[in-house]
């Protein structure tokens, strides 16, 4: 996988970027539509009740269905980085499975908002004490870059599982190894926006330049600018229905494709950020084991390993075949444990259990051989050169 490489370029994460984009579109939409038909839903129901019970109910349902629908939402913006991860990850995940994973990690993220959030005010609630404009700037400035890298916090909390106190201490961790890499690449990922923000003016300036020129005009001042807004939508209804028909649709699904594509280059920066500080804490590990482990020379006990090695970090170092035949060489003689076996089957009697009736026997086998062995030696005496007479008759 691309992303357990090493640290990747901003141009790689671009691509990468597109790629997953677009072949995580077709489920980010599907999975919008399903959110957005269940808050049709509610707001039916919502209706139905206040048209059948009075208003007052309605007021009342009104505020847990509020509190339902941004969850709802929370919920769906977490499902799709979940769903991204999934592709950059290669595994499959559908999106009513992302979004029901992202339940829990939903109310995680309502937890860390409100600690950030906390924090933001104390501290501008500090700097407005002190009565001055550059105070407020400075804390501004602070602020923004300190809680950079807790933009990662949905895909933490999503893809690796993490409660919301282990969540913001993950983000320190990363924004402490890698900050300029993050801030780099976001200041990257910014300046595009601008350029598709220009060439989109660029592009309304050649299709449109009436209405260019009137936006342009009302822009000059803030009273104007207030006022674009009515006069633009003025000018669209002007146009035929089925053509501002393609107009809404075409202009949600961009900004549902730019939308995406920013949440895919933050996914992949993270999971690149991630493998590579995992990686890193691995080495360092492995590193560590290798310094405090002393070298094994000729054949070392069990007992002779270092206790400081844990099961767990001694896991981690993993070998090649090279390192492993050369240290298998060190502590494993063959033929030294082929002398210690031979002389351990040396040392290994037979035990066998006689009574008096078995030695009599044997005794017997052993003395009827002794005399078998006797008659034979006896023969072949008689049978030899000596026992040949000569005849004394004359010839």
């Amino acid at each position: 996988m691309e992303l357990r490489k090493g640290p990747m370029s901003f141009l790689n994460l671009l691509l990468l970027a597109l790629k997953t984009t677009n072949r995580a579109f077709g489920s980010v939409l599907f999975l919008l539509i399903c959110v957005g038909l269940l808050s049709a839903l509610l707001a039916v129901l919502t209706v139905g009740a206040a048209f059948l019970f009075g208003p007052k109910l309605a007021m009342v349902l009104q505020i847990p269905v509020s509190f339902f629908s941004a969850f709802l939402q929370t919920s769906a913006m977490l499902a799709i980085v979940a769903l991204l991860g999934a592709k950059l990850e290669k595994q499959g995940l559908s999106p009513l499975q992302a979004l029901r994973g992202a339940l829990l990690p939903t109310f995680y993220f309502f937890i860390d908002s409100i600690i950030l959030t906390l924090v933001a005010v104390l501290v501008l609630g500090l700097a407005y004490m002190f009565g001055s404009s550059k105070m407020m700037l400075t804390a501004m400035l602070v602020l923004f870059l300190t809680f950079l890298p807790f933009i990662f916090l949905q895909p933490i909390l999503v893809l690796r599982d993490e409660g919301p106190i282990s969540a913001i201490g993950y983000c320190i961790e990363l924004a402490k190894a890698y900050y300029l890499r993050i801030l780099l690449n976001l200041a990257g990922l910014a300046l595009l926006g601008l350029l598709v923000l220009l060439g989109g003016v660029c592009v309304l300036k050649a299709l449109a330049p009436e209405q260019f020129s009137l936006i342009s005009g009302l822009m000059t001042t803030p009273q104007m600018a207030a006022m674009a807004p009515m006069l633009l939508s003025m000018q669209l209804m002007q146009l035929p229905k089925l053509t501002l028909l393609l107009i809404a649709v075409g202009g949600a699904l961009a900004y549902l494709f730019l939308y995406v594509f920013g949440q895919s280059f933050l996914t992949a920066l993270f999971l690149n950020l991630d493998h590579d500080y995992n990686g890193s804490q691995t080495r360092d590990m492995g590193d560590v084991i290798a310094k405090e482990t002393p070298a094994v020379h000729g054949h070392s006990p069990v007992h002779a390993v270092s206790p400081q090695v844990g099961v767990k970090q001694a896991s981690i170092h993993t070998l090649d075949a090279e390192d492993f035949s050369h240290h298998l060489d060190k502590v494993y003689d063959a033929k030294e444990h082929l002398a210690q076996a031979l002389e351990q089957e040396e040392d290994r009697m037979p035990t066998i259990l006689f009574d008096e009736e078995m030695a009599k026997q044997l005794e017997q086998s052993q003395q009827e051989l002794q005399k078998q062995k006797d008659q034979s030696t006896k023969n072949k005496e008689d049978n030899g050169p000596q026992s040949i007479k000569m005849s004394d008759k004359p010839l």
